[in-house]
């Protein structure tokens, strides 16, 4: 039995490490998330430039995992600069659970056709999207990567929960943290899906066997399939079970379910599991919501979380 040589697209790879990082204290690495860099357009060494000038600066408080770029002779360049055990300066709050991915020389103003005519970086980026998936089994969606793109009938809206493969634009509308909209309109999320389900059938494809070195035929020997009982159910740890119980009353970050229940009056963030259920023993009873205002302002004092300070 020969193991093939793994197929691998054409790239350039080589380290230039950043300052700019942390521990990720232990949290599941849950995305994967795509960055344009909104700078160095036309930069034909658009990843050094930026892991070398920028990056590797500590004031800049910023990093990602990867910075790559696509020259004008097609030939791709990815630089590393943190370790994807550690994690990067990229999304804020998210920075723990992702790894990050960043197409140096790039901008959401791109169109597609322009986004097309970086098609071989982007290919490469799915690649090590794929690359991760195996090293890290907390990115899988029942077992395999999963892109998460936004609504094509609209960008601002995302439909799935992590674990994923997505962009800066996710964290932001809907894990709720952050202002940025990369990767733009126009990114090619279709192209995205497709390479990457290519390079995970091709990275997981299985070793065939040699041919019989004298001729004559392989014989192959029947294939007994053991029958292995059921795994037992296992119920969440108590950990898990605060988390999940949390983010079902609260939202994600503690900031609602806007794309559920809409926004607070103040507009400031979605709606609690309680107040929605106000609204609608409002719109189901609306001559006895007398009281409601002063048992939904109880509720919230007694159930908002406190809000830890960030860094």
């Amino acid at each position: 039995m020969t193991a093939p040589a793994l197929p691998r697209p054409d790239f350039n790879e080589y380290p230039l490490w950043s300052p700019n990082y942390q521990s990720r204290e232990g949290t599941p690495i849950d995305l994967w998330l795509w960055h344009t860099e909104e700078g160095d357009i036309g930069d034909p060494n658009a990843a050094d430039d930026l892991a070398r000038n920028d990056l590797d600066n500590a004031s800049s408080q910023v990093s990602y995992h990867y910075t790559a770029s696509q020259a004008p002779d097609g030939g791709v360049t990815v630089c590393d600069v943190v370790d994807t055990d550690m994690a990067s300066w990229s999304v804020l709050s998210a920075n723990d659970r992702s790894i990050d991915f960043c197409i140096a020389g790039s901008t959401v103003n791109w169109t597609r056709t322009q986004w097309l005519a970086n098609s071989k970086v982007i290919d490469v980026g799915c690649y090590l999207s794929v690359l991760d998936c195996l090293k890290y089994s907390t990115l899988l969606f029942q077992g395999a990567p999963r892109v998460i793109a936004p609504d094509p009938n609209n960008t601002d809206l995302y439909h799935s929960d992590p674990p994923g493969i997505s962009d800066h634009k996710y964290v932001t509308e809907y894990l709720g943290d952050g202002t940025h909209s990369d990767m733009g309109p126009n990114f090619p999320w279709d192209y995205v899906t497709e390479r990457t389900a290519y390079w995970w059938t091709a990275l997981t494809a299985k070793a065939t066997p040699d041919p019989p070195a004298t001729g004559g035929t392989v014989t192959t020997p029947p294939v007994t399939t053991p029958t292995t009982p059921p795994a037992p159910f296992v119920y969440p740890s108590d950990h898990d079970l605060a988390v999940q119980t949390w983010e079902q009353l609260f939202g994600p970050q503690a900031q609602g379910w806007s794309h559920l229940f809409g926004m607070t009056a103040d507009g400031t963030r979605g709606k609690y599991l309680v107040e929605a259920i106000a609204d609608l023993h409002a719109a189901a009873f609306p001559t006895a919501t007398a009281n409601v205002p002063a048992a939904i302002l109880h509720a919230q004092r007694m159930l908002t979380p406190a809000r830890a300070v960030q860094k």
